[in-house]
């Protein structure tokens, strides 16, 4: 048997109401998380997918003014650095007589008696 509530619902009824809302209520938490989490894997995807190919523009420049080169070893130096975009960023960054070391380091590892 039924009981009346003060607004003249019974209380199963109400009862079924609250269970409903809570339902409804953890369903929109877990929408919420799966939303966020979703979000954050998608920007974590796009991240990755875009790669790390930024070089300095003046990279190339910055290797075609070192003294002491042939072009071919200015040349292969640059296609390392393009392909290791993290060590070119590192290398334009540093100062002038830093930047003859790396190359010719470079250059004594890929053309040993140069």
């Amino acid at each position: 048997m039924s009981t009346c509530d003060d607004n003249g619902t019974t209380s199963s009824t109400s009862k079924i109401r609250k269970k409903a809302k809570k339902r409804d209520s953890e369903e929109e938490g877990l929408i919420a998380a799966f939303k966020s989490v979703g979000d954050t894997l998608s920007s974590a995807i796009e991240k990755v997918a875009t790669g790390d190919t930024d070089v300095p523009d003046d990279l190339f420049d910055s290797l075609i003014n070192l003294p002491g080169f042939e072009q071919t070893h200015i040349s292969l130096y640059f296609n390392y650095l393009v392909v290791h975009p993290h060590i070119a960023r590192a290398f334009n960054k540093l100062p002038f007589d830093h930047k003859l070391i790396w190359a010719r380091n470079f250059v004594s590892e890929k053309f040993p008696g140069v």
